[in-house]
């Protein structure tokens, strides 16, 4: 992967989990306010928005980790991945649990890191 596609995905990257964990903070925050005035509050969705964070958290410490081991393409696959797996079901779960405006958000975030992380899993398998 060249140097300055190399650089637009990190910062697509860094956009998409920055926005998403961000929006998890927000929806934490405001969570039983708006799903009330929908008519849709559950505990279960605050349970969601919850896990989200977390393993939001987890997802950003993880992928960070690898970057920072830089080493061989098989670390970068495999943040790629788990980046993969983490949009997709964030994208699912949100759209089950967590009212619409919450997952809209969701949503746009989640195809950023979607986009880096198919590029990255492009590239290397060219290079494994």
């Amino acid at each position: 992967m060249g140097y300055i596609m190399k650089k637009w995905v990190f910062i697509l990257i860094i956009i998409g989990s920055t926005f998403l964990l961000l929006n998890q903070l927000l929806t934490l925050i405001f969570y039983k306010t708006v799903s009330t005035a929908l008519g849709s509050f559950n505990l279960l969705g605050y349970g969601m928005v919850i896990g989200y964070l977390v393993v939001n958290i987890i997802w950003i410490s993880t992928y960070t980790i690898l970057t920072l081991l830089k080493g061989k393409l098989t670390k970068n696959y495999t943040g790629a991945i788990l980046g993969l797996v983490f949009s997709v079901t964030t994208i699912l779960l949100s759209w089950l649990f967590v009212t619409w405006i919450f997952w809209a958000l969701n949503l746009i975030f989640s195809i950023l890191i979607t986009i880096a992380m198919s590029v990255i899993i492009k590239d290397n398998r060219e290079n494994l």
